[in-house]
């Protein structure tokens, strides 16, 4: 399902020798077809080919493979389609794909200019953005029309188990007479079910994917056989709980309905099975003791574990104790006990202690835990969307903090199970506020938050954060971040923080019509504590605004002044005392915490030499809008980041350097061939305002007042006068030639402008800087005009967490 790292080098290398011409397209992807047999792009580039060369068989051949591989996928389908309709007698079923590819994964302009629409051709058709629009109607009239009318014999079952696929893809949650139709086409379904897995893997097919997966899981583990048992054990620890709970069910589901077969598979498969996987089994051996009735299945899972980390061991120990116990001796007693002291021999002490304790505990009568317990949910459940697998919601990091309950307000009509919430949250109802509302239709009342414990708000902070989690799901990111960057480029690591920050306390989502935070205050304003409630009012009216460092209390913090209200503060922030000096600039945003004003940690460093300018464009802006200072600097966070950049930008590209006769800068050479290198020496030192260096062919032009004018040198055959300017480098030339001119032979002059200086003044990067208040204005001015700094884009530090929800909860 996954590529190894070796196969995606190989796929990388193999694609650069194509691009190179160092193979021919036909050789390359029949080498990728050996490291990847389901490569798509291979598989239809060489059905492409086929079909070019007249060998429509091969073609069509390769499209089947690539439809099965990648069902989900419309450039496959497109690919076939294209060259069945080369066939007369084929185009009704090359109709029928391409009805089937519309509203699939990559159906787009880029796939419809692969597809012919004049029959009496067979070659490449006419770009599709370059069709008349009379021939685009048409084309996309064949698309829709899916006739069945010309399907090639033998392709009706075929036909059937895509379209029903397709329909799955499109409808999403399935009613259970839908479930039904798939799983009446029996094992036949199960390479495409595979395939479904097979493009959510590899990313082909977005968003959209999951629940596809979900699905295919759940119908794999009623349709299967421990053949795909492997295919399963690559998904149950995906972080998608939905993915790794539906893979669990269906190896458990395959193991309730084949346990003969299963128990042979893993007798095969366990030696060379890794931690997870052997869970899993002993998982199965926890659900069902009479699956391994001799002890095999225990005796092969307790062995091989040498080279495994102590951590896995003690884990898989623990569980496999349980297996033993559980099983209660019988005629495999002496098994159980081998398996003990095997086992026993490498666990840690303390977990040692504790699995002959469990052993005990479970021998006494205690109940087995309910993840162990047959399993009871459906596979109508599972494609319905109505399994609610372990660990399903965003969870806290401590076990003790109490989970947020999201209220009922501006509630309409009471939504089904799967639909979406009414909260526009984006969760299914069942996840959302289900809970709450019966809650409600019983008459209790709501349980309120501990109050806020002083000097301690991150209880408060992670639920914010898991509420962002909840209103912005990760399906909507790449819309916010887009609007973050203003670029249209990718999030960089350094961003983040600022990103989830901007989330939280500005950024006025379509569907909320507030912020984040201010749509928590809403939702949980009867349940939060009075102190809780004010402090998530201030956090919510906060904004991002400029920041002078005044003093710095090294391990402690900085005071500071608001450049546009005038407000001092001082900041608690040990790592912005050791990060700063007196008269940084900060965009940042400050507001209360369990110290006093602190900083969220998203701020970035104002360049010196922007200050001023960019103060200049917020008040300007500020004035355009007619806003306050909070609503704007609220509302336009994203460009004011950004600004910085624009205006060091602009003063690179406005920067003038000149020499001290005020000529731009510019390295200019003239060449010169030496008919008498003797003759030439001897001329040049006759002239007045020409020195010799060292003796050996390299001379210095210079001025009345001692100005470098301009280097000379003589070598090899070859005099070379070079200076920096243009205006220079012709009075140096009618000099020589003046002095020496009967005796050289201009070859040229070359001329490299000061761009490069200019790029250098840009990227010089500001060392520490101490108190400068008797540095003149205007020699500070003269410095950062020449040395511009780059964007301080390495602060802080920091290694940012793995998920929107935690780092909501760690940076609000």
């Amino acid at each position: 399902m996954f590529l190894s790292a070796v196969a995606l080098e190989a796929r990388e290398s193999i694609c650069e020798r194509i691009d190179s011409g160092a193979i021919s397209a036909g050789e390359g992807y029949e080498e990728l077809l050996g490291w990847i047999p389901d490569d798509l792009e291979a598989l239809a580039e060489l059905g492409r080919l086929r079909r070019l060369a007249g060998d429509l068989t091969a073609a069509e051949e390769y499209g089947w493979r690539a439809v099965m591989a990648h069902p989900c996928m419309a450039p496959a389908y497109m690919e076939l389609a294209r060259t069945l309709n080369c066939r007369p007698e084929a185009r009704g079923l090359a109709e029928a794909l391409c009805g089937i590819a519309v509203g699939l994964a990559g159906f787009d302009d880029a796939v419809l200019e692969k597809i012919e629409i004049d029959g009496g051709k067979h070659g490449e058709a006419e770009g599709y953005s370059d069709l008349s629009v009379p021939a685009k109607k048409r084309l996309v009239a064949m698309l829709l029309r899916c006739q069945d009318a010309g399907e090639a014999p033998g392709t009706e079952r075929e036909l059937r188990r895509l379209r029903l696929l397709a329909e799955m893809w499109s409808v999403g949650d399935l009613a259970p007479e839908r479930v039904d139709a798939i799983l009446a086409e029996g094992p036949e379904m199960i390479p495409l079910l595979v395939g479904v897995l097979r493009g959510w893997a590899r990313e082909l097919l977005g968003e959209e994917g999951d629940g596809a997966a979900e699905n295919a899981l759940g119908l794999i583990g009623e349709l299967g056989s421990p053949a795909e048992i492997p295919v399963l054990c690559e998904l149950v620890e995906m972080q998608d709980v939905n993915v790794s709970g539906a893979a669990k069910w269906a190896v458990g589901r395959i193991v309730e309905r084949q346990p003969r077969e299963s128990i042979a598979y893993f007798r095969q498969a366990i030696p060379g099975m890794d931690f997870s996987q052997r869970l899993l089994v002993c998982t199965q051996l926890l659900r069902d003791p009479e699956l391994d009735a001799d002890g095999s299945l225990l005796r092969l899972l307790s062995e091989g574990l040498d080279g495994w980390p102590q951590l896995e061991i003690d884990g898989f120990g623990v569980a496999l104790s349980m297996a033993v116990a559980i099983r209660g001796g019988g005629r495999s007693a002496k098994c159980d006990s081998e398996v003990m002291h095997r086992l026993e021999g490498k666990l840690s002490p303390e977990v040692r202690r504790q699995s002959r304790a469990l052993r005990d505990a479970v021998a006494s009568g205690m109940p087995t835990p309910g993840c162990f317990a047959p399993m009871e949910t459906s596979v109508y459940e599972i494609c319905g969307g109505n399994a609610i697998w372990e660990n399903d919601e965003v969870e806290s990091e401590e076990v003790d903090e109490p989970v947020v309950p999201v209220a009922p307000v501006r509630r309409s009509a009471q939504p089904g199970r799967n639909d979406p919430c009414w909260c526009k949250s984006g969760k299914k109802y069942k996840k959302c506020h289900l809970e709450d509302d019966e809650r409600a239709r019983r008459g209790e009342a709501p349980p309120r938050l501990d109050a806020v414990i002083p000097g301690d708000l991150d209880g408060l902070r992670r639920r914010i954060g898991d509420f962002l989690a909840q209103v912005l799901p990760v399906r909507e990111n790449r819309g916010m971040v887009a609007e973050f960057t203003g670029e249209g480029r990718d999030l960089a690591e350094s961003e983040t923080m600022a990103l989830v920050d901007w989330l939280v306390h500005d950024y006025r989502a379509p569907k909320l019509g507030r912020s984040v935070i201010e749509e928590f205050l809403e939702r949980n304003r009867g349940r939060l504590a009075k102190q809780e409630r004010e402090m998530v009012a201030a956090w919510a009216k906060s904004c991002v605004s400029l920041w002078e460092v005044q003093e710095v209390t090294p391990g402690v913090g900085i005071s500071v002044k608001n450049l546009l209200s005038g407000e001092a503060e001082f900041v608690h922030d040990v790592s912005l005392s050791a990060q700063l000096v007196r008269w940084d600039v900060m965009l940042m945003r400050v507001l209360p915490g369990e110290r006093g004003m602190e900083s969220t940690g998203s701020g970035i460093r104002v360049p010196r030499g922007a200050i001023d300018a960019l103060r200049r464009w917020m008040g300007e802006e500020k004035e355009r809008s007619g806003l306050s200072w909070t609503a704007y600097l609220k509302r336009d966070l994203p460009r004011i980041r950004r600004q910085p950049m624009v205006i060091l930008e602009k003063q690179r590209k406005g920067l003038r350097l000149c020499n001290s006769d005020g000529d731009p800068l510019v390295i200019a050479t003239a060449r010169y061939g030496v008919l008498d290198e003797d003759l030439v020496r001897r001329a040049l030192r006759k002239w007045r305002d020409l020195s010799e260096a060292d003796g050996a062919g390299q001379y210095v032009w210079t001025s009345v007042q001692s100005t470098v004018l301009g280097q000379l040198r003589v070598k090899a055959g070859e005099l070379v006068l070079e200076c920096n300017s243009r205006e220079r480098l012709e009075r140096g030339k009618a000099l020589l030639a003046e002095a020496a001119g009967k005796h050289l032979s201009h070859r040229g002059d070359s001329y490299a402008e000061a761009e490069e200086w200019k790029q250098r003044a840009a990227v010089a990067v500001e060392g520490p800087e101490g108190e400068q208040d008797e540095l003149p204005p205007e020699i500070r001015d003269r410095v950062l005009a020449a040395y511009l700094e780059k964007h301080y884009d390495g602060w802080p530090d920091t290694k940012l967490p793995a998920t929107m929800a935690k780092i909501g909860r760690a940076h609000v």
